[in-house]
């Protein structure tokens, strides 16, 4: 099998991966409970994670070993055109595993966990087309 079918097949799997985050984050959203807007901020930050990772992966870049979604996207080859600002990328961050386990227990709000949901969204539609035209 050659390396590029070996980085398709692991940029898709990846790319499943975030979609699978992302339906978990809409989920939890769906009761519009205040306990899992957390885990919403979670799943949201997870799925643009793993959507950017695999679109570094579909271009054949080893994706760097951070939760950071500003580092990923600055990974990438070229910069990527998105319909939300680099600002409301780094907003996901928060969410990442690391900061999960900080003193920081502030309570994620309803129209935070939205917006991430949104935000993540987007990104995992941007990867999802840029790989099916084969960019």
């Amino acid at each position: 099998m050659s390396a590029a079918l070996d980085n398709h097949s692991l940029a898709a799997r990846r790319l499943d991966k975030a979609r699978i985050d992302l339906e978990a984050a809409q989920h939890l959203l769906a009761p519009a409970r205040e306990e899992l807007y957390d885990a919403v901020g979670f799943h949201a930050q997870q799925c643009a994670e793993k959507a950017t990772k695999a679109l570094l992966t579909h271009h054949g870049i080893e994706p760097p070993r951070t939760h950071d979604i500003e580092a990923l996207m600055q990974a990438l080859p070229t910069p990527t055109p998105l319909d939300v600002s680099m600002a409301d990328l780094v907003e996901l961050n928060q969410y990442a595993v690391d900061v999960r386990y900080s003193d920081d227990m502030s309570m994620t709000t309803e129209a935070e966990a939205r917006a991430a949901v949104d935000v993540a969204r987007i990104v995992w539609m941007h990867a999802r087309d840029e790989m099916a035209r084969g960019a």
